[in-house]
């Protein structure tokens, strides 16, 4: 129900529970996708709100929120459309709300006091899994500090592991900044001078390993790195330090823990205003009302959002596709069936007593149709070795047995049917 004060209220757990819709630039994307699986409304602007229609649209969601951002670029597969059509006709859950934000004030200012960080390509060298180099640390303590060097000293290596830290992503020249959680090929010469290359997965923000300290024996290179920022607020106070982590499983998939931001008590649009846009805005091109909103998405960090759609329209023309295949499919067995259903209605003519007092039924989804079939007073009695699976019917060869009240039993032989 709606309140005056915008507070709302929704059933969670089986619970009657009060939420206030956040601002739609206070979210994130988890909390954004959270808060629209689980059917609490976001407030776009004043007192518009925006939910998802039903229950179908809320388990698609989860479906894309399971699998996460990096497959929503993804070729559909038909097992992947398939996965989807289940997912919708499941119940979507209830996931608890991501704790919200405080908005943020125009007075809100944060410094830059301390960057720590551990095996960060372009800061450091590789080193080996077991023995990486020392930390980087820098300790800020001018209001403006400059960097000079020359062309590959670690400049932008040293802004990047700023950026990567807030957002995870870094900046690339001459094009639009990426995310750093994707794997790269990079090719190490064989060993012992022979010639030739292997290919080993790379992560952007790992270093590349000087084969004669460390040569990898795996189809990836090791991942190992973080990177921690401490801030001071505007009057001082050091907040607690932020980390974004990222590493490999066991079997070799790159896995990033981002930081805690909620500490910062800033709007997450804060910490992309001077990280990642100045490398966006340059590349945004705006001369028609999607494009513009695929800059405004760039610009909020809501960007994979516009990828999310791309892939449920493109599951979409698959689940198509799948249909039409399922029912061209469904028309061969139903024409299978009605070709074994007149062979058989054929084969009873000459024997009255057997035949059924009803037709057999026209093909049917519907799962009592055979009801009036298999009720039939010891007239027919199938037996189906291959249940689902297209068949033809054949008497059986020889006398035909009769029931004690003197009825002719037919005894029926299932095989599967050829066409041939």
């Amino acid at each position: 129900m709606s309140r005056s004060n915008n507070i709302r209220e929704k059933i969670f757990g089986g619970e009657m529970i009060e939420f206030t819709p956040q601002l739609l630039h206070l979210h994130t994307l988890e909390s954004l996708l959270t808060d629209l699986v689980s059917d609490r409304a976001v407030a776009i602007d004043g007192d518009v709100l925006f939910a998802l229609a039903d229950n179908r649209a809320r388990s698609a969601l989860q479906w894309y929120r399971t699998r996460g951002a990096a497959n929503w670029i993804a070729n559909v597969s038909a097992a992947h459309a398939e996965q989807l059509v289940d997912a919708i006709l499941a119940e979507p859950p209830e996931v608890a709300a991501i704790q919200a934000r405080a908005a943020n004030t125009n007075n809100r200012r944060l410094t830059l006091v301390k960057l720590e960080a551990h095996r960060f390509a372009g800061l450091h060298k590789f080193g080996t899994p077991g023995a990486p180099p020392q930390n980087y640390v820098h300790e800020f303590t001018a209001p403006v500090t400059l960097f000079e060097g020359r062309n590959g000293s670690g400049k932008t290596s040293l802004a990047n592991a700023i950026i990567w830290a807030l957002t995870g992503e870094i900046l690339r020249p001459q094009r639009e900044p990426e995310r750093a959680d994707v794997d790269f090929d990079c090719w190490i010469a064989n060993a012992d001078g022979e010639d030739g290359e292997t290919a080993h997965r790379l992560s952007p923000v790992t270093p590349m390993p000087d084969v004669s300290q460390f040569r990898p024996d795996q189809g990836w290179v090791p991942a190992d790195t973080w990177v921690e920022l401490t801030f001071a607020d505007e009057e001082g106070e050091i907040l607690p330090p932020v980390r974004r982590i990222q590493r490999r499983t066991a079997r070799g998939v790159l896995e990033e823990i981002p930081p805690e931001l909620a500490g910062l008590a800033i709007d997450p649009i804060a910490v992309r205003i001077g990280t990642v846009m100045p490398g966006l805005l340059p590349l945004i091109k705006v001369g028609s009302e999607s494009e513009l909103g695929r800059a405004v998405a760039e610009l909020t960090g809501l960007s994979a959002l516009v990828d999310l759609a791309g892939h449920a329209l493109r599951a979409k023309n698959k689940i198509k596709e799948f249909i039409k295949a399922k029912t061209k499919e469904l028309e061969g067995i139903d024409r299978i069936y009605r070709t074994a259903r007149d062979d058989f209605t054929a084969e009873l003519k000459p024997y009255p007593a057997l035949v059924p007092p009803k037709a057999m039924p026209e093909p049917s989804s519907d799962a009592t149709a055979e009801e009036p079939l298999t009720k039939s007073p010891g007239i027919l009695k199938p037996q189906r070795r291959q249940p689902m699976s297209p068949f033809a019917i054949s008497l059986v060869k020889g006398s035909i047995p009769l029931t004690p009240n003197g009825a002719p039993i037919l005894r029926l032989r299932l095989r599967p049917h050829s066409t041939k």
